[in-house]
């Protein structure tokens, strides 16, 4: 029971206060003791994994830890959503082609990974006989939504396959810019020059006007780091949920 109950929550590192987190980023912040951590790899943001910081820029910035996730393991998503650009297993078995891919859903799916990971630390413990005839003599355990063969058969031991993916951006820091990349900043700079200096766009807005201009999630990511930390045409709020313009910076692509 304790499994199913912890595998649906992340308790937060500095006090063990759980929850679940909202539809916004990966970036928490503890409302008993204050800390800030990532909610994917569960780690304090002082612990965790993190690019080097721009000049002037804090070392413990939770945002560095969210660079170059793609092809470091050991660094996180600032959004769940993400995910499926490099790993379609997330994607899961119930997903149908034109469904709309939301945070929810991609939540439940590292819960459900979760639970499973905390009930095959259960079964090693206690041993696989005994694991078994728990699971078929309570009816509140075999009902709980999960097969005893997903238990034994799944491999926790990855939660995101980066084996799959093949970037097909280099990085804002790229000397010659591809099409699809010049494409992805053209976007942002028009975006972000149709509002005034100064004004909040939340980030999940730029997302979605970009897979209606036929852009995916991860490319406008993308496309926002490096408006962000290379270019400098905006900056992050501190929750890190919306980008606040800057002046107009239109460096020369190509």
């Amino acid at each position: 029971d304790e499994a199913f109950e912890q595998g649906q929550k992340m308790p937060c590192p500095g006090c063990g206060l759980a929850g679940r987190k909202d539809d916004a980023c990966t970036h928490m912040a503890c409302p008993r003791c204050r800390t800030s951590w990532c909610y994917v790899c569960g780690l304090p943001v002082g612990e965790c994994d993190k690019a080097p910081p721009a000049p002037g820029q804090q070392a413990d910035d939770i945002f560095l830890h969210n660079r170059d996730w793609e092809t470091n393991p050991l660094r996180c998503p600032m959004y769940l959503t993400q995910i499926l650009e490099v790993d379609p297993s997330w994607l899961g078995e119930e997903w149908d082609e034109g469904d709309e891919v939301d945070d929810d859903r991609c939540l439940a799916y590292f819960h459900r990974r979760r639970t499973i990971a905390l009930l095959q630390g259960v079964r090693a413990e206690v041993g696989a006989s005994t694991f078994e005839r728990v699971w078929l003599h309570f009816d509140s355990v075999r009902n709980a939504g999960y097969e005893l063969e997903e238990i034994v058969n799944t491999d926790t031991s990855v939660l995101i396959d980066r084996d799959q993916w093949r970037p097909s951006l280099d990085g804002p820091e790229t000397a010659e810019l591809s099409p699809e990349e010049e494409a992805c900043l053209t976007f942002i700079y028009n975006s972000l020059e149709a509002y005034p200096v100064g004004t909040s766009v939340p980030v999940s807005e730029l997302h979605q006007s970009g897979r209606e201009a036929g852009l995916s999630t991860a490319e406008v990511q993308w496309a926002i780091d490096a408006a962000v930390w290379e270019i400098g045409a905006c900056h992050y709020d501190e929750a890190g949920l919306h980008v606040i313009c800057g002046p107009p910076v239109r460096p020369p692509l190509g």
